[in-house]
Parts: structure tokens; C-alpha cells; sequence
């Protein structure tokens, strides 16, 4: 009809994905898929994003077949295209549910070769059998809700998926400089001795009779080579205590507080303006770094500046808010504000919990013995060890579908320091 109005149109052909699929069939009806894509993003050599992945993927794969062993649970591998465009696993799925009808779990790897690999998106309920398969489990529970990559399809499909990633060196990522040199040999043979790992558990049926989604668990690093996790009852028991003492705190000190609606008040709101501030800041800067073209050097400039300059500027805003509001109640209405949050990541985001609740115990115990110097040095220590990993995982954490972004944390380290310090006792607000 365009031609019948004199014009003379051109067909412009769109571009075209193929996915690459294959499996090793098991004794039962049940699958795990396993999936990388193999496509890069425009101008970058994706060496770590995400060639890595698919030699990693494709030599396990490789490996497991020629070892002639017939596995309980078959093996489907995945190496799917238009990941950068938005399609990849997603348009699989969408098109082939007849090859996943009986799949029960799916894994998905992508940009490793930097660094250790971390489960992400998912990972709190399934992260149990990524730690059982590897020698050296890595992981921080935080990253359950980190920016979502092609597990979201799967899960979409109601198959149970987490991402194995690793994201240390940004400033490789989409661009021309993710090349082999810049890559971890180490990591590399990490990665595919953590395939190979994982397709020998996944491919016996005594796990895939026993899989289900398990109760989250809170895990981290510490100094990334000591690897904390601890389940359930533990968290229940710090959730508890956190409660306690608070509750304790307010007890005990009923006396010196001279409480004041206008005092309690104006704590809490000063301290949520800062986690709204935090919060917003934080997921503008990934926006900016990751959706603009060649990520200019100015927005990773602006990015470490507003992660040395937001604390500091909180550090002296929270510093001189306190010395207009009596000391005790300025203590407990922060405490009070984690206490609340901390509640609410055991609902939303269990496993991750322990980032708001660790600092009202130690506030707690902060003001109940006020003159115990190694209580201060020992509590720093102590939340310096369980929040500067986080600094290492910061990228994932600015993710958009994280609502705890990474500069957040770092609030929880000033607010303890500004009440470590003996502030004069003012008259409540």
C-alpha cells in the first residue's frame, strides 16, 4: 500500500538470534539447564562478558560427556544470543516450554573471569547447593535481590534459577577493554572447576529428590577467604536479641530520658532523609554509569566522589543534629529506625537482615556501658569486618531492583561512630 501511494520503501531486515541447545539425557525424566550467552555487547570484545562463561560452560560440558558416565538428572546446556538487546534465555523460554517442561532448576553464568563467583537473583533459597558443590563457596545473601540477569526468565516460567556472576572490575564492562589480558587466569579455571562441580551435583537424582526451595540463610565473606553462614534459628535469635535490647535499653534508661515527641522526631526523620538520599543517589549513579554510551571517566569520577563525600557530609550533618537533641533519645530513635528496617528485611529480604539489626545491639550495648572502651573498638571492629565487604560487591548492590543500595550500609558505620563520641547531655527538643 506505501508502493500504491508512490513511494518507494525499503526493507530493512532486523536482526536475527540463535540459541544453541543441547543435552545429555539422565536415567530420569528430570532436567537442570545451564545456560550463558554467547553474544557481546556493540564495540566491546566481551572477554569476561561473557566468552569466559561459555569456554567455562562448554569445556564442562565437554568433559562430563566424554567421561561416558549417563547422569540420574540429564544435562542441558544453553548458550543463548540477543542477551544485550533484551532477548537471550528469555525468547528460548518463551518458544521452546516444551524443552523445559521437565527441567527443575535452571543456572545461569555470566560475567565471570574477574574475580570470585557469586550467586545472585534467587540465591538466598538455592544458594545451598552452589555451597555444597564447590570447594570454596563464595557469596554475600544481599545479592538475592541484585539487579536480575536471565534467571528472571526461568523463574518467570516457574523454574527455580539463581546467576552465577562476578562483577570486580566494572570499568571492563560494555567496553572496548574487556579483553583476555584483563581477565583472572586463577578465576578462570575457578570458574570452570565450579561448573564442573555443579553439573556433577545437580546430575544425581538424591539431590533432585530432595530439592526444593530451603529457608534462606544469611552468608557473607569476611576478607574474602573466610566464609560465614548460618541459618534460621540464628537469625531468629538476632532478630530476637535486637528487640531485647533495645527494649532494655529503654527500660533501663527511663530515667535519664527526658522524652520529647519533637526530639524523637526530628532523629528519626534526619536519619531517614539520609537513607532516602542514600538510596537515591545510589540508583542514579548505576543508571548513569550503565546506561550511557562508552561510560565516560567523569561518571566513575562522580560516583567514588559521592562514596567519600555522602558519608562525610553525613557524618557532620548527624554530628551536629545530636547536640541539639538529649543524647539518649537521640540514640534510641536510630535505634529504633534499624530495628524497624531490620524487622522488615527479615519479611522481604531474609538472609540479609543482620546489615540493620547487628547495629542496634551494638548501640544497645554502646550506651548500657558507656566507659568500656573495648566495647567501642571491639563493636568498630566488628561492623568495619561485616560491612566493608560490601564495598567490594557495591556495583551489584546499586543494582535497580535492589532496594538496599551499598552507600546505605556505610551510614550504619557513621551513625555507630557519632554515638560512640560523649556528647554532652542537652535538653530534650
Amino acid at each position: 500500500r506505501v508502493e500504491n501511494l508512490g513511494f518507494s520503501p525499503d526493507v530493512i531486515e532486523s536482526t536475527s538470534t540463535r540459541n544453541i541447545y543441547s543435552y545429555i539425557p539422565g536415567t530420569s525424566d528430570k532436567f537442570v539447564i545451564f545456560n550463558a550467552h554467547y553474544d557481546s555487547f556493540p564495540d566491546s570484545p566481551g572477554a569476561a562478558d561473557n566468552a569466559t562463561s561459555v569456554a567455562a560452560l562448554l569445556e564442562s560440558f565437554i568433559d562430563f560427556h566424554q567421561r561416558g558416565e549417563k547422569p540420574e538428572v540429564g544435562i542441558q546446556v544453553l548458550f543463548s544470543d540477543g542477551h544485550e538487546f533484551g532477548f537471550g534465555a528469555g525468547q528460548f523460554v518463551k518458544e521452546h516450554p516444551d524443552l523445559l517442561e521437565n527441567t527443575i532448576f535452571a543456572l545461569n553464568f555470566d560475567v565471570v573471569g574477574n574475580g570470585p563467583i557469586l550467586p545472585i537473583g534467587g540465591a538466598n533459597e538455592f544458594s545451598n547447593q552452589f555451597f555444597k558443590a564447590v570447594s570454596n563457596p563464595t557469596g554475600f545473601s544481599i545479592l538475592a535481590d541484585a539487579h536480575p540477569l536471565d534467571e528472571r526468565f526461568f523463574a518467570k516460567a516457574d523454574i527455580p534459577a539463581m546467576s552465577l556472576v562476578n562483577f570486580t572490575r566494572p570499568w571492563h564492562y560494555h567496553v572496548p577493554s574487556d579483553v583476555i589480558e584483563n581477565l583472572s587466569p586463577g578465576t578462570v579455571t575457578h570458574s570452570i572447576d565450579v561448573m564442573s562441580r555443579l553439573m556433577e551435583q545437580v546430575s544425581q537424582t538424591e539431590w533432585a529428590e530432595d530439592f526444593e526451595a530451603e529457608a534462606p540463610t544469611t552468608h557473607f565473606m569476611l576478607a574474602y577467604h573466610v566464609f560465614i553462614q548460618y541459618g534460621g534459628v540464628v537469625r531468629s535469635l538476632i532478630s530476637l536479641l535486637a528487640i531485647v535490647s533495645l527494649i532494655g535499653l529503654i527500660l533501663l534508661k527511663r530515667q535519664e530520658l527526658q522524652i520529647s515527641l519533637k526530639g524523637i522526631f526530628t532523629s528519626i526523620a534526619g536519619v531517614v532523609l539520609l537513607l532516602i538520599l542514600y538510596a537515591g543517589i545510589s540508583v542514579g549513579t548505576f543508571m548513569l554509569f550503565f546506561r550511557t554510551v562508552d561510560h565516560h571517566p567523569y561518571l566513575i569520577i562522580s560516583g567514588l566522589l559521592l562514596a567519600v563525600l555522602l558519608p562525610l557530609a553525613s557524618y557532620f550533618y548527624l554530628k551536629r543534629l545530636a547536640r541539639f537533641i538529649q543524647y539518649e533519645t537521640f540514640a534510641i530513635s536510630i535505634a529504633g529506625v534499624f530495628l524497624t528496617l531490620g524487622l522488615a528485611q527479615a519479611v522481604l529480604m531474609p538472609g540479609t537482615e543482620y546489615l540493620s539489626l547487628l547495629p542496634v545491639i551494638l548501640i544497645a550495648a554502646r550506651l548500657l556501658f558507656p566507659k568500656n572502651k573495648i566495647l567501642y573498638y571491639a563493636a568498630g571492629s566488628l561492623l568495619g569486618l561485616l560491612y566493608l565487604p560490601l564495598l567490594f560487591i557495591m556495583t551489584f548492590v546499586l543494582g535497580m531492583a535492589s532496594p538496599i543500595p551499598a552507600l546505605y550500609y556505610v551510614l550504619f558505620i557513621i551513625i555507630f561512630y557519632v554515638l560512640s563520641k560523649n556528647y554532652p547531655k542537652s535538653t530534650a527538643s
